[in-house]
């Protein structure tokens, strides 16, 4: 299942390469697999696009870059 929420994430950022949710999503998935080069590009993508629709995720996304880098 991950594979395909993987999947599903990528094909949504293609179409709405804007899209912070997915970004955020993919993030995790990526951290998860243990990519945390690709993790941290997608943090920082929310942080970018998130960070007014969602200011209390996108801070606590700040703290987690901080420790990845």
């Amino acid at each position: 299942r991950l594979k395909e929420a993987k999947a599903l994430y990528e094909k949504i950022l293609t179409r709405v390469p804007s899209h912070a949710e997915a970004s955020y999503n993919l993030a995790l998935l990526l951290e998860d697999e243990g990519n945390i080069d690709s993790a941290v590009q997608f943090y920082r993508r929310f942080v970018k696009m998130g960070a007014i629709s969602h200011p209390s995720l996108a801070s606590k996304v700040r703290n987690r870059l901080q420790a990845l880098e």
